[in-house]
């Protein structure tokens, strides 16, 4: 069986799928070129993407925030199981501050590095 037009095929009238666009009877067929996927850099790809640099920084990003989360959760246990000589409060919440910025931004750059 052939079918000579999009009618016979998807058994709808062109016309509502939307009365704007002023189909009518002029919806034949798709005709997709696989010759030309696209005229964007690294489209030819099965994974596209938009060049190296996009690619690097992508990269490079998401290992920086990714190494920051780990290092900062690292940080965390270790500013809490921390010995303080006077169980204060201030001086808890500063150990845990100070351990966060130090294992997360070590962990957060050493990824951003190696991404």
């Amino acid at each position: 069986m052939s079918a000579s037009s999009a009618q016979d095929v998807l058994a709808i009238d062109p016309t509502t799928l939307h009365p704007m666009a002023d189909v009518g009877d002029k919806l034949d067929y798709l005709l997709l070129d696989d010759e030309k996927l696209s005229e964007l850099p690294g489209s030819e790809t099965a994974l596209p993407s938009r060049g190296w640099s996009d690619d690097l920084c992508y990269g490079v990003g998401t290992t920086y925030v990714t190494g920051l989360g780990i290092g900062g959760l690292w940080g965390f246990r270790e500013g809490m199981n921390k010995k303080l000589a006077a169980p204060v409060t201030r001086l808890r919440i500063n150990a845990i501050l100070n351990s966060v910025t130090k294992r997360g931004s070590f962990i957060g750059n050493s990824g951003g590095i190696l991404g």
